[in-house]
């Protein structure tokens, strides 16, 4: 199936209704949706297909993946308006590519935001020790 722009969500991050989830059963229709064809995004395809015309969808801040953005940014596809607020704006940051940060030392803007934040939680010393080959 192919999607336009802003027509595809992703499963990184759901906000689900699913108390109707449960009325209409639609566990068992994504089930047996995946039993009748291969997808190369499970989850994601299944949710687009039988989801279609229920989903609502949130601005791009929600669920920003900065490296698929700006090859959409270079195509023409985001309003260059747009550009800066959403780079410097996000909500949610959703590490969609490869190598993630926690598994790369590269130092870009997205893995030195991760890093910030991973300072403020208990498992720092933990992460960086695994990804200085230190770890147990």
């Amino acid at each position: 199936m192919i999607y336009e722009p802003g027509d595809y969500i992703n499963s990184g991050f759901l906000v689900m209704n699913l108390a109707r989830l449960r009325r209409d059963k639609t566990y068992e229709v994504w089930v047996e949706q995946a039993r009748r064809e291969l997808y190369r995004f499970p989850d994601q395809d299944i949710l687009n297909a039988v989801c279609r015309g229920r989903i609502l969808y949130l601005p791009i801040k929600f669920n920003f993946c900065y490296r698929a953005y700006y090859m959409l940014y270079r195509r023409g596809l985001v309003p260059p308006q747009d550009h800066h607020d959403l780079k410097y704006n996000a909500v949610m940051l959703h590490y969609l590519c490869t190598p993630k940060p926690w598994k790369d030392q590269k130092q870009d803007f997205l893995n030195s935001l991760w890093w910030q934040y991973a300072k403020l939680t208990p498992f720092y010393e933990s992460l960086l020790a695994e990804l200085q080959g230190k770890a147990d």
